[in-house]
């Protein structure tokens, strides 16, 4: 599922900045509101709205003009919550239409268009049901660890986050924040965990979803434009893919590649009756059983009878890891949920192969 979430849009208008705001409180009764003044003497007014899909309205007096601007939920103005991004174009074209029509009524400027409202934060959401949540530790700790490679900076900004299950009595992940370049968030993380934290009404499924948290400029530089008439979802899913899903999927690629050499050089000449334990060892750079499992294969001048014993020990020694483990993880059919994560979330078409005889290999398939 791709869609969008929240978002800000601005537009210039011509009424008084007092006059605006009589319309937002008329529109809105007993909002909180705030003004703050800038370096070059204009002034920003925020109320805080919390009603609908809307959270809140700025209000900038420039020099030259005035600008409204209005920051929402695209979901939250189809549904009463934004569990599921809003994927469709129609819907999408109505909840813009909405706000318009919210900021012709603040401003009593009916001639306030479309066409001329521009982003100034917009999150785009890949999400999709999965099975358990704590199934793709392995693969999120990869993907989190490409991202610490490639965007190695002290000062961005960069969260872990774990839940805690009673009944297992351990830890499990539920996903991170990551701010990779100025005006690019990364989050993927449990939709359903936050949505539970918030809703008296529980849902029941598991929800993994990638959010890219996109600024001014970083939508500019990726779009080529601003506006919100010219960025239907279609647009916004073709650039995503080739602007931000084949760096990052190089980036996976990568990672695992360089998880691979690291297993290679510590069982180089292994000794049979250490391997149990170098597999525990090497725990943190296994994304799944079949990777160590080729390598086995490769560093053994064994009999094939006794390669499948070592395997075995290998397999053994995997599942007794991830029984104790916290968080919780599953060191097995991590490949399917790779080229899954691939296809689905970086929105890059490509097929996944490794068996115990063949190395793991990344097939980018013609769209």
């Amino acid at each position: 599922m791709f869609g969008v979430d929240r978002a800000e849009v601005w537009v210039r208008v011509d009424a008084d900045v007092e006059l605006i705001a009589l319309g937002i409180q008329k529109k809105f009764p007993g909002v909180a509101s705030s003004g703050k003044k800038d370096k070059t003497g204009s002034y920003s007014y925020t109320f805080k709205i919390e009603q609908e899909n809307i959270n809140q309205i700025k209000v900038k007096d420039k020099i030259y003009c005035r600008k409204v601007g209005v920051d929402f939920s695209y979901p939250r103005g189809i549904r009463k919550t934004n569990l599921y991004p809003l994927d469709d174009e129609v819907e999408k074209l109505l909840v813009e239409e909405k706000i318009v029509q919210v900021v012709r009524e603040i401003t009593l400027e009916q001639e306030v268009d479309r066409k001329n409202f521009i982003y100034s934060l917009l999150e785009i959401c890949i999400q999709e049901e999965i099975k358990g949540f704590y199934k793709y530790n392995n693969l999120i700790n990869f993907f989190y660890k490409a991202l610490i490679r490639k965007f190695n900076n002290p000062l961005m900004e960069q969260s872990q986050f774990n839940n805690y299950d009673q009944v297992t009595d351990r830890f499990y992940q539920t996903g991170f924040t990551f701010l990779g370049e100025r005006g690019w968030k990364i989050r993927l993380y449990s939709k359903l965990h936050e949505h539970n934290k918030k809703h008296k009404e529980k849902e029941k499924s598991a929800l993994l979803r990638l959010e890219h948290q996109l600024t001014t400029n970083r939508i500019n530089n990726i779009f080529k434009t601003t506006k919100i008439a010219e960025l239907p979802l279609e647009v916004l899913k073709e650039e995503i893919s080739k602007k931000i899903g084949l760096l990052l999927f190089e980036l996976l690629k990568d990672e695992i590649s360089r998880s691979e050499m690291i297993l290679e050089k510590h069982l180089k000449n292994f000794n049979s009756r250490d391997l149990k334990g170098l597999i525990k060892d090497l725990q943190e750079w296994i994304l799944d059983e079949k990777i160590i499992g080729y390598i086995i294969q490769q560093n053994s001048s064994k009999s094939d009878r006794q390669k499948g014993r070592y395997r075995a020990m290998v397999k053994e020694s995997l599942e007794e890891s991830q029984t104790r483990a916290s968080p919780r993880r599953d060191n097995f059919n991590n490949l399917e949920r790779l080229e899954l994560f691939i296809n689905k979330f970086l929105l890059v078409k490509c097929e996944v192969k490794a068996k115990y005889t063949e190395h793991l290999t990344f097939r980018l398939l013609k769209t």
